[in-house]
Parts: C-alpha cells; structure tokens; sequence
C-alpha cells in the first residue's frame, strides 16, 4: 500500500493534492459524461430530484440530511445518492482514493489519481465559497471548479474526506483538457492485488465499507469484502 502511495507521490515535492480512485482504469469523466446527456437533460433531472426530494423531506424528513437552500447544494445531494451528474468524487485521505480503486470490479485493473492543486496566485485555484454557490447555477461555470461540500451525511463526508471537482464540459476527460493535464497523475492497481490491499486497507487504516458509508448497508457490504463474497 505504501510503495503506491509513495509512487503517486514521487516528484511532487509536498505539494497539496487530492485522490480519487477508480475500480476501472477509464478516464477522468463525471459520470453524467459517461451517456448522451446535454445540458437541458441533466436541468430537467436536477428538476425531477427536487421535485421527488422535497417530497420526501415534507413526508418522511430525516434529521441527518440537510434540505438543500439552493440548486448547487440539491446537486451535491443528488450525487451523494447515486444520480448522475457534472460532479466527480475526490478524497483528500490517499487511503480512502485506494479503498475505492480496489473494492470493486475484482478482476480489472484499477487506478488511483492524484490532482495537484494549483497555488492560490493561480487564475486555476477556484475554490467555491458560499457566496459562489449562492449566486450561480451549477450549469454556469465554464472552468473547472473545486469544492468541499457541505456534510449532507456527516459519517459519509467526513469519513471520506469528501472533495468534489464541478466539470462544466463532462464529456471531455480531465485528463483532455490540456490547462488540467499537467496537474495529474496516476498509478494503476493489478486486479491481483485487489483483495491484498483491501485486506491491508481494513487491518492497517481501518478503511472499508462500514467506515465509509455507515449504516446497515455499510456494515452489509463490509462482510461482503471481510468474507471474500464480491
């Protein structure tokens, strides 16, 4: 686990990144880039998960997950449980990016990514703030943007050490983009070694399904893994 890390890292004398990892070696693509969605589709989805969302916070609220107060913050929601979007999941704890690199897909190669974060004199680090978020549609950047979301599930985003990357063109791969392509940087995992490091992952960092997602699906899928049923 370490020689990866160490790997990744080489050459980028301390500088601050972020992780992600992917249980297939593809390219850097907010999923929502993954089909033929446009535009106008993904507004009319957000549309329909705020629609369905408000419902459900009306009959059935539950306490630990914030109503959203604007269409970035429904956005951010609507990844967190699984809708397709221009968002792409980071994790500023390398352990977390490796856990997701090897948790799945057993038989493919995996891969972990590291994003160089520009410094703050750089036209490139724009970190979103509140303000940002409050004033703009999610639809409306024309560069990429970072953010820190806010903790909608406190056990999932705290423990992942959540980080988000809002990609206003999610067709094109990150790594296409040639002003980003300098900033990353990336170790492919052998699918032989899935099961070792997801062993070492669990017994050394105390990283695995039940930390990082909480809950009886957690614990579930964590015996999943524990018991070699993938």
């Amino acid at each position: 686990m370490n020689n990866i890390k160490v790997e990744l890292l080489k050459d980028l004398n301390g500088k601050k990144v972020i992780f992600r990892g992917q249980s297939e070696n593809l390219p850097l693509l907010a999923n929502v880039g993954r089909g033929v969605t446009n535009r106008i589709d993904e507004e009319a989805m957000l549309g329909e998960f705020k629609r369905f969302g408000l419902l459900h916070f009306q009959g059935n609220p539950r306490k630990e997950i914030s109503k959203p107060k604007n269409d970035f913050e429904w956005l951010v929601l609507a990844q967190h449980y699984g809708m397709k979007t221009r968002f792409l999941d980071w994790s500023q704890k390398f352990e977390v990016a490796l856990f997701f690199a090897v948790s799945d897909a057993i038989y493919k190669d995996g891969v972990v990514w590291a994003y160089v974060l520009p410094g703050n004199d750089s036209s490139q680090w724009l970190s979103l703030g509140h303000r940002d978020i409050l004033e703009k549609s999610p639809f409306d950047f024309t560069e990429l943007k970072i953010y820190h979301p806010k903790t909608f599930l406190d056990y999932r985003s705290d423990n992942q050490y959540s980080v988000l990357t809002l990609h206003s063109s999610p067709k094109t791969p990150l790594e296409g983009e040639s002003e980003y392509r300098d900033h990353l940087k990336s170790v492919v995992i052998d699918s032989a070694r899935k099961q070792e490091l997801l062993k070492e992952l669990d017994s050394k960092s105390g990283v695995n399904y039940s930390y990082l997602f909480g809950g009886i699906e957690g614990i579930g899928r964590y015996l999943n893994h524990k018991f070699l049923i993938n």
